[in-house]
């Protein structure tokens, strides 16, 4: 495993140090280009870093939580199925008991168990896509170590998973050498929560009104399942969201004001109700939204491809027009992903 910073000595430090440049320059011109540069030098570098900061370490949960038996049982569930999970459980423990009371006490969730595993793997997806390559490094030393046990590599990387991520020592060793991954972790886990749980107290508070605009008032029923990450994220990790319900239906929603895509939906409409072709051949379709100040749903347009050339004809006609539409409304943006084609 590796070793704290403090236990390894300055000449090693420096060694490694020296990989970055050409073999042949010396400590003198390396702490010249750091002078220059940054305004420090190898001691200054050493003397600052000889401390470790265990705060955010120390801030995490090494204990029991109030759903800890609901948590096990999550974590359970997702390590049948994926590896090293339990690295993240420290960091999980510490904002997950907001978030199952939330969805326990949440009327408009469909199966609240099942809901809970859904979203807690998605964390856990997240945050190992930021974490595996350091994970990787870990397995490795703790193989060159020889604390690895099994006859083959799949148990060794099974006593890896089950058991050396389950001590408590091991995990905080690794937290206290990779101090701004262990930040970065805590704070995706932190915005990620936060982020299903307005998501939850939005959807529930505005269900009615959701109904009436973007379900012909018709009822949407309960959330089955969320998924995170379908655009870009802004705004302390927030992105796109899809929300399956169990009445088969899905909405979008959308972590700001969708007012503009209201106004755009308005206005296909104004053009549609124009009739200029005399023939349907020229409607254009736009998803229908809600919105409220800082977020909103919008109607979910699957993508469907043309059946017929005469489909495809009419397909590019309709292209030709959103363009034109687009031009005049001086658009941007307007890449492959911002656009679903839906049959003709």
């Amino acid at each position: 495993m590796s070793e704290y910073v403090e236990n390894i000595p300055k000449e090693d430090l420096i060694k490694y140090w020296r990989t970055f440049f050409d073999e042949k320059i010396t400590i003198e011109e390396i702490n010249k280009i750091l002078e220059t540069i940054s305004n420090t030098n190898f001691d200054k570098i050493i003397e600052e870093n000889k401390d470790i900061d265990t705060k955010i370490v120390d801030s995490l949960v090494w204990n029991e939580i109030k759903n800890e038996k609901n948590f096990k049982k999550i974590l359970e569930e997702i390590n049948n199925r994926s590896c090293w999970v339990y690295f993240f459980e420290p960091i999980l423990k510490k904002y997950i008991d907001k978030l199952i009371d939330v969805v326990k006490n949440c009327k408009i969730i469909c199966d609240i168990e099942l809901f809970l595993l859904q979203v807690s793997s998605s964390i856990i997806d997240q945050l190992s896509q930021i974490a595996y390559q350091t994970i990787i490094v870990e397995l490795y030393y703790a193989k060159q170590s020889d604390l690895l046990k099994g006859n083959s590599k799949e148990e060794r990387g099974k006593y890896f998973s089950d058991v050396l991520l389950k001590d408590e020592n091991f995990i905080k060793e690794i937290y206290l050498n990779y101090p701004e991954l262990t930040r970065i972790l805590d704070v995706k886990t932190r915005y990620i929560v936060e982020f299903i749980i307005k998501i939850i107290n939005d959807t529930n508070k505005e269900i009615l009104n959701i109904e009436a605009h973007l379900n012909n008032n018709k009822k949407l029923g309960r959330i089955k399942e969320i998924h995170m990450g379908e655009g870009d994220t802004h705004n302390k990790g927030k992105s796109v969201v899809k929300i399956l319900f169990d009445t088969n239906k899905t909405l979008i929603y959308k972590p700001h004001s969708l007012d503009i895509d209201k106004k755009y939906y308005d206005f296909i409409q104004w053009i549609n109700n124009l009739n200029i072709t005399g023939s349907s051949k020229g409607n254009l379709l736009a998803s229908k939204v809600y919105t409220i100040d800082d977020v909103g749903w919008a109607e979910f347009i699957e993508h469907i491809e043309c059946d017929t050339e005469k489909d495809l004809e009419y397909f590019y006609y309709r292209i030709g027009k959103i363009l034109c539409l687009l031009h005049t409304l001086n658009g941007n943006d307007m890449h492959y992903e911002n656009l679903i084609a839906h049959k003709d």
